[in-house]
């Protein structure tokens, strides 16, 4: 993308505070957002990922970019979200990677694929709490610590509503 916008810091929020941690430390981190999982085809994902713009069918309501909060070291791949159901609003899914809560009110910013971002403030506690925790192992396939934050479903729907996977595209 660097072609298009030629300046590092449009990867990095100020608010970020990962960027303070000595380079030694698993934390440090310089950029703040990450792709979409089932946008970006990571090794892990099955092959029916979207390859497509046209395959979203409402650019307006599908991120791109998820302001995360992985502490694995600069947003390991891609910002990911599971499972779950638009017959359930997406209740049933679980958080894979954590989101971010740098902003006034535990806040974080999503960015679209129509253009536009937005500012969304967490709603609740176990989310801010899984948002805010700067344990390193929190991200990942199982996160026994932040089980509770599966229990936020007026957050998960939000994100799962929004995030562009097969089941949503």
């Amino acid at each position: 993308m660097y072609k298009y916008a030629p300046n590092v810091n449009i990867i990095h929020c100020p608010a970020d505070i990962r960027i303070n941690y000595p380079a030694t430390d698993v934390r440090c981190c310089f950029d703040t957002y990450s792709g979409m999982s089932w946008l970006n085809a990571p090794a892990d994902f099955p092959t029916n990922y979207l390859k497509k713009r046209g395959q979203l069918l409402t650019p307006a309501m599908r991120f791109l970019y998820a302001e995360g909060d992985d502490l694995r070291g600069s947003n390991i791949g891609s910002w990911g979200f599971r499972g779950g159901t638009a017959a359930n609003y997406f209740t049933d899914s679980t958080w894979w990677d954590s989101p971010a809560a740098f902003h006034a009110k535990n806040s974080a910013t999503w960015s679209f694929a129509d253009g536009h971002a937005e500012l969304h403030r967490w709603q609740n506690g176990a989310t801010i709490a899984f948002a805010l925790d700067q344990t390193p192992q929190k991200d990942g396939v199982t996160v026994p610590t932040y089980s509770a934050a599966n229990l936020s479903k007026d957050d998960l729907a939000w994100v799962g509503m929004r995030y562009p996977s097969p089941p949503n595209p």
